[in-house]
C-alpha cells in the first residue's frame, strides 16, 4: 500500500468510511461503515447475505472514501471474504471497540428487543491505488 505516515494516522482514527460496491446490473452501491486500517490493507465487516457482501462475491472490486472535510483519503483495490463466522465474529468485535470506546459520549443503542443473531463475514481490502488531498 503506498500510504503517507500523515495518510496512515489519519486513517487510523475513527472515521466512518463510504464504501461502494458494484451491483450486477454495473450500478455503484455505497455504504457508510466502520473500518480498520491494517498492515498490509484494510479490514471491512458486514452481516454475511448483506447487499455488500452479494456485490462482493460477484465482484470484488471496492472503493473506500474516508473523509475530514476538505481532506479525505480514498482507497481503491480488490477483496478476498472471510466467512469463518468465528473470525469474522472476531474482526467485528475487535473493530467495535476502536468505535465505541472513541463513541462513548454517543452510545450504540440495540433496538427494542435487542439486535438479532446473525453471521458476519470479514472483507479484507488490498489497496492497488491511493487518491487523496489535503496530506
Amino acid at each position: 500500500m503506498q500510504l503517507t505516515d500523515e495518510q496512515r494516522e489519519f486513517l487510523r482514527e475513527p472515521h466512518f468510511a463510504v464504501v461502494a460496491t458494484i451491483g450486477a446490473d454495473g450500478m455503484p452501491h455505497q455504504t457508510v461503515m466502520w473500518y480498520q486500517l491494517t498492515d498490509d490493507g484494510v479490514l471491512l465487516n458486514t452481516p454475511d447475505g448483506s447487499l455488500k457482501a452479494k456485490h462482493l462475491q460477484h465482484d470484488n472490486r471496492i472503493s473506500i472514501c474516508v473523509e475530514r472535510g476538505y481532506q479525505f483519503v480514498t482507497l481503491i483495490g480488490t477483496v478476498e471474504l472471510e466467512t469463518d463466522g468465528e473470525k469474522s465474529k472476531a474482526d467485528y468485535a475487535a473493530m467495535g471497540m476502536h468505535y465505541r470506546d472513541t463513541f462513548a459520549a454517543r452510545p450504540i443503542r440495540p433496538p427494542k428487543g435487542g439486535f438479532p443473531p446473525m453471521e458476519r463475514m470479514s472483507i479484507y481490502v488490498k489497496v492497488d491505488k491511493v487518491v487523496s488531498m489535503g496530506f
